[in-house]
């Protein structure tokens, strides 16, 4: 006779039972994992959607030419150039309407639309995604497709003379000689002799010695100079400022670039010997960089009428390259170049003089 063997009917039950638990407990588990997998492409299209946008905004506003032309130009140019950028593998279209011209006001930190070419110096993008598709998540919810959005405001890049320096040599020059096209015209001199054409500067108040040497050292202790400030200048020979200037230039890490400023110049001080010259000072050929100050002299006259005992307004900047110094004996001076050929780092703003030194405001604004 056949036995068959019991089934214990309570632990199938309890088998069946924990099956049912696990299932119910793994479907929050999926949800939540889709829900985060839908989060994810979001936040990942919108950065696409976002790089499009600002790669068409910002090649846009190259195209502003103060034409009409040139506005469609634009706008044209902003559309194209954001088809070619991608959302979850398909170009991002911009319609007419997505991309506005206009002028960004800086003043309210607001764009204003318009299509006047003598204003449009900026362009609004507004774009937008909507087939984006869902995971199960969402999709449990009635919503099978989600959208994301970006915008993008950029303004033309315009570069201009930049009117404010973080840190200064303690040098000032006349405006009235940037008229002068050759660099190699360039060589300052300050001594108290009458054929001045620079001289000591610190902005707000005279230039005293202690002064000239701790903003030599970098100190900045005054802060800023900007465009407008008064500048107090000083000639004459500040003897330790000019030791100062020695040691800086022995120590110096940057050396004369002639393929920038042409042959070296002969320094002062030279002794002949067997047909050379000698330097007083060591290691001649470094040289210390830096901005210096631009302002107006009165009458913008340059030269021996040129005053250095009074106050000026600074009206721009330019970048300074201190060669040689003589702080021994009589007419005791120092060599600079001004180097407006090349730009340099140092200033930021506009609204200086445009020299070497340039401002380049922002192009992406948000």
């Amino acid at each position: 006779m056949s036995r068959h063997p019991k089934v214990d009917s309570r632990n199938e039950r309890r088998r069946r039972g924990n099956a049912a638990v696990t299932i119910l407990a793994i479907m929050p588990m999926l949800g939540f994992t889709a829900l985060v997998t839908d989060i994810g492409v979001l936040q990942y299209s919108h950065a696409q959607l976002q790089a499009g946008v600002d790669a068409g905004a910002l090649a846009g506003v190259a195209y502003f030419d103060g034409t009409y032309e040139g506005v469609h130009v634009a706008v044209a140019k902003a559309r194209d150039i954001a088809s070619q950028n991608e959302v979850l593998g398909q170009p991002i279209q911009l319609s007419e309407n997505d991309v506005l011209p206009g002028y960004y006001d800086p003043d309210q930190a607001r764009f204003i639309s318009t299509w006047e070419p003598s204003l449009a110096n900026a362009l609004y993008i507004n774009g937008d995604v909507t087939e984006i598709r869902t995971i199960f998540a969402l999709a449990a919810f009635g919503r099978y497709f989600m959208q994301t959005e970006a915008t993008a405001l950029a303004k033309a890049v315009q570069e201009e003379g930049t009117g404010y320096a973080p840190c200064y040599l303690p040098v000032a020059v006349p405006d009235c000689y940037l008229g002068i096209n050759d660099i190699e015209d360039y060589a300052l001199r300050m001594s108290s002799a009458n054929e001045d054409n620079a001289g000591w500067a610190r902005v707000g108040a005279s230039p005293n010695a202690e002064y000239i040497v701790n903003q030599l050292d970098g100190q900045c202790e005054d802060g800023p100079a900007s465009v407008f400030d008064a500048v107090g200048l000083q000639n004459g020979e500040v003897t330790t400022a000019l030791q100062k200037i020695d040691k800086m230039l022995e120590e110096s890490d940057e050396t004369w670039d002639e393929s920038k400023w042409g042959p070296l110049p002969l320094p002062m001080g030279s002794v002949p010997e067997d047909g050379d010259s000698k330097s007083v000072v060591r290691n001649y050929g470094n040289v210390v960089e830096g901005v210096v100050i631009l302002f107006s002299p009165d009458g913008g006259i340059c030269g021996a009428e040129t005053q250095f005992n009074d106050f000026a307004q600074i009206t721009g900047f330019a970048w300074g390259v201190l060669y040689d110094v003589d702080d021994h004996g009589d007419g005791k001076n120092i060599r600079m170049k001004l180097d407006l050929t090349y730009d340099h780092e140092g200033g930021t703003y506009g609204g200086g003089i445009a020299t070497n030194i340039t401002y380049k405001d922002i192009g992406l604004v948000y």
